[in-house]
């Protein structure tokens, strides 16, 4: 009688388990997981190759830092800016640039700018959506499918990750 307890306890448990991993993904490609000053950040679970938007790849980060910047900051619409890694050299000289640990401490609405590099093949690109003295949140599309914000450690002018080359913004 305990052997098929312990089997039916492991078998809800493994059902349990298998629920709730599948409940994270539950979103569909392009479904709106939040959005920030209100643009939708949209899923890209199981991307679609070749679908685009005006300002880019449907739902890749570049897309939305684009869509952002034109939309909520009135800025042209930057239609092709490369990979999110090539943020830091294309966009120098329309966004001003600050080193992740120089002097300058980030604000909200910088783009949040990683390199590639391991995990990270094209870079990434993210709003700053809130500034504390310990912490900086992003939103982001593509980076988690069914979560639009995250937020980093930070130390003085250093966010904590790998590969944050900085921060930019829009000139004054």
């Amino acid at each position: 009688m305990i052997k098929k307890e312990f089997i039916l306890i492991r078998v809800c448990l493994l059902l349990f388990f298998l629920a709730l991993s599948q409940s994270a993904f539950a979103v569909q490609f392009g479904d709106v997981i939040g959005t920030y000053r209100g643009q939708p950040i949209h899923s890209n679970y199981q991307a679609q190759d070749g679908l685009r938007t005006k300002w880019g790849v449907k739902w890749q980060c570049v897309e939305f830092v684009n869509r952002f910047y034109n939309q909520a900051m009135g800025m042209p619409n930057w239609v092709w800016t490369g990979n999110a890694g090539d943020y830091w050299e294309n966009k120098k000289a329309v966004l001003q640039r600050f080193p992740n640990g120089g002097s300058v401490p980030p604000q909200v609405d910088d783009i949040l700018v990683w390199g590639s590099g391991p995990g990270r093949h094209y870079g990434h690109v993210a709003i700053i959506s809130a500034v504390s003295e310990q912490s900086v949140t992003v939103a982001e599309q593509n980076w988690h499918a069914a979560q639009a914000f995250r937020t980093l450690s930070r130390r003085g002018t250093t966010i904590s990750g790998e590969g944050i080359l900085g921060w930019m913004r829009k000139r004054e």
